[in-house]
């Protein structure tokens, strides 16, 4: 009984297999290309046909949404099939947009594949980021020499709103390099503001965010080191404390060294420092390391660090910050705000560091919890 079963499953398999094969003999698929387009960005889209033997003529309707996409009244045959004769009218139809396409040649192709004809829209400018809208093969027909129809399947395109870089190649300029690593240093310490390409490229991590970790990362693909994680994982059994020292020069001038500790795991990080900007105000900040470093202190009260090693940190001296007391008696708490660690690989070690507070005054300085 259950042999009887399996042959007549069979059986009814192969035969719905005969059946398509007999109602599309010789079928010819067409297709809309997926594309990503950045907005308020003129883009083409290509249809392509997997074999345009003996295809002398057809009508083929394209709809798009309209409140995403403009066509641009430009649509032309790919260089191959160029001995096709193209008309194509297009017109708005509620939200929809909608192309009609005829193509007729007296002679009929005699063989080729691949793009078919290309369409060229616009992306409107007002359209969030990661939108996606369907181009839709709303019908299609199309007929060899003696008027007779070829089987058709047609295949829809998405086009996804958004950006396409290098991952790494932050300027955009075919390599990847140390001047990729220094840019997104500088986007992480908020000195520069990235273009959305520049966005992209730089968050090699692919998390929505540029940080220190990027630019270590950057560091290492140019020397052919590694490639781009997906994913940021932390690293749970490394840890790493931070620990800030003061130390007075003179009476006006007052500098701070971020030191650092068990930097054998410490290759970057992003730390932001404030301070009272009516007591202090920030003279100078240089690193004490042979590393990639960038700083900002734009904005009073707030220092931004952010810093990148292809390795292990060889110094635990990371930073000296140069204050001078704006009046006598001046004082005011030095304090770390925000610190993220990376290691070599780019993870992230432990994000609340064990980081003092400081206290400064005229002439005596004082470290407490």
């Amino acid at each position: 009984m259950r042999l009887k079963c399996f042959f007549t499953i069979f059986f009814l398999v192969v035969l719905l297999a005969f059946t398509s094969y007999a109602q599309n003999p010789g079928s010819r698929t067409l297709k809309i290309e997926d594309v990503v387009a950045a907005p308020d960005n003129t883009f083409t889209v290509s249809m392509t046909i997997s074999d345009a033997k003996d295809i002398a003529g057809g009508d083929i309707v394209v709809n798009y949404d309209n409140s995403i996409l403009e066509f641009s009244n430009k649509l032309v045959m790919a260089q191959a099939f160029k001995s096709l004769n193209l008309a194509f009218k297009a017109s708005n139809i509620g939200k929809i947009g909608e192309i009609r396409i005829s193509i007729a040649s007296p002679t009929g192709i005699k063989s080729g594949s691949g793009e078919f004809m290309v369409f060229t829209f616009k992306s409107l400018p007002n359209v969030q980021v990661g939108k996606e809208t369907t181009i839709e093969i709303k019908k299609a027909s199309i007929y060899d020499v003696s008027l007779n129809a070829i089987p058709v399947i047609t295949q829809d395109g998405k086009v996804k709103i958004g950006y396409t870089c290098v991952a790494g190649d932050v300027n955009s300029d075919g390599l990847i390099d140390s001047r990729d690593a220094i840019l997104t240093l500088r986007f992480a310490a908020e000195i520069l503001i990235p273009t959305p390409i520049e966005q992209c490229a730089a968050d090699v991590t692919n998390d929505g965010f540029i940080k220190s970790n990027d630019a270590i990362k950057i560091l290492r693909m140019a020397v052919g080191l590694s490639a781009p994680s997906k994913e940021v994982k932390v690293a749970e059994n490394r840890k790493t404390f931070a620990k800030l020292e003061l130390f007075s020069e003179t009476k006006k001038d007052i500098i701070t060294i971020l030191k650092l500790s068990n930097i054998e795991n410490v290759s970057g990080g992003d730390i932001t420092i404030v301070y009272d900007a009516n007591k202090l105000r920030v003279v100078n900040v240089s690193s004490e390391s042979n590393i990639l470093f960038e700083y900002n202190t734009a904005k009073p009260g707030i220092i931004k660090v952010a810093f990148a090693n292809i390795d292990r940190l060889d110094s635990n001296d990371l930073a000296q910050i140069r204050f001078e007391t704006v009046s006598d008696g001046a004082n005011s708490p030095i304090t770390v705000k925000e610190s993220v660690l990376y290691s070599f690989d780019g993870l992230t070690l432990n994000k609340a560091n064990d980081i003092e507070k400081l206290t400064t005054s005229w002439g005596k300085i004082k470290a407490s919890k």
